[in-house]
């Protein structure tokens, strides 16, 4: 199957009433302020990742099974042949323009949740196998959420059970932690070996993939207020040593050093934030949804390492995922957007 679409765009602009973040710099727009822009056939439906591997090539997926690819920088993009229309994909990632994976799960009751399923292409995606058997035998459980590569060999498929792979994802094994599931929604790893994760409302860190982890400080610096009341919401880490985590209060802490020693840097606030991302020392974006009745989906952008941020984008549907090659381009994907960033020049 092989099918284009033209949708109307559909992004307004909501009131400003509540907003979450001082108001940008008017001075200084031309040179911070961003621009969103979402192309004339871009996808339409329910997405909730996207990669690219350069600057053409990429892939979205979402609900319905359906899975679409760019090869000029999203200007127009081509449905490929998915797997079927019961999935709900999660997530996407490609090593190449022709090998690439999609994760998520059914649509239908099971015990622990959606019953997981992953499957891999090695044509672009026009045609797709379906991996989970072999994975999981007889006994799935809940829905896979990620897969991140760190090198064309080794990645990490992510949901109720962590798999690891070494062959490029020919074969996966199960990596046991005691203390049992390992969300890619709470989790982020800087190689296939070092890793960070949310759990029992501490920050975990582990140095062998997921088998063994241990506590970081990231607790002790919220005031006793937020430790008793609060929790840790997001965690990200761009590579070995810098990282943030952003607590359901708002509060932004961030590392330099893998999470020996973190300090609060700022708060973004009257929203709840989805997913962060950061490209560099100096610049994050953040996905979050305004606390107010109703309330608009933001992209926040800060430009001095988490202790400011401001509103970039703003749409009346769901955004779920930010994905970013370098600092200068990226995407936000979500219901009926599929929008790239690019930085004024």
């Amino acid at each position: 199957m092989l099918r284009s679409a033209i949708p109307l765009l559909l992004v307004f602009f909501c009131g400003r009433d509540g907003s979450s973040q001082e108001e940008p710099d008017r001075s200084a727009r031309g040179r911070l302020d961003p621009q969103w822009i979402q192309a004339e056939r871009a996808p339409k439906g329910y997405f909730n990742d996207v990669h690219f591997l350069d600057e053409k090539q990429g892939w979205v997926a979402g609900a319905a099974g359906r899975i679409w690819t760019t090869s000029d920088g999203g200007r127009a993009w081509t449905e490929v042949e998915g797997d079927g229309k019961e999935e709900y994909w999660r997530g996407v990632r490609f090593l190449d323009a022709r090998r690439g994976f999609v994760v998520g799960g059914l649509y239908g009751p099971c015990d622990g949740g959606f019953p997981p399923k992953v499957a891999a292409t090695d044509d672009g995606g026009r045609t797709w196998t379906d991996l989970t058997p072999g994975l999981l035998g007889k006994n799935p459980r809940g829905a896979f959420d990620r897969i991140q590569f760190f090198s064309p060999t080794e990645g990490l498929l992510f949901g109720e059970q962590l798999f690891a792979t070494h062959d490029a994802g020919k074969t996966w094994s199960a990596v046991k932690w005691e203390n049992g599931e390992i969300s890619g929604l709470q989790c982020t790893f800087a190689t296939a070996k070092l890793g960070w994760f949310l759990h029992d409302r501490d920050l975990w860190k582990t140095e062998d993939g997921g088998r063994t982890w241990r506590l970081t400080s990231a607790q002790d610096a919220l005031s006793e207020d937020e430790r008793v009341h609060g929790a840790l919401g997001l965690v990200h880490f761009r590579n070995e040593n810098h990282g943030c985590v952003i607590t359901c209060w708002g509060n932004v802490l961030r590392t330099e050093d893998g999470g020996l020693s973190w300090m609060v840097l700022g708060r973004i606030k009257h929203a709840s934030v989805h997913d962060v991302v950061l490209t560099d020392s100096t610049q994050g974006w953040a996905i979050a949804r305004e606390s107010t009745e109703g309330g608009c989906w933001l992209v926040l952008r800060t430009i001095d390492g988490g202790r400011t941020w401001q509103e970039s984008y703003r749409s009346v549907k769901p955004l779920n995922r930010l994905h970013f090659i370098r600092r200068d381009v990226g995407w936000v994907v979500g219901q009926d957007t599929v929008v790239r960033f690019t930085a004024d020049r």
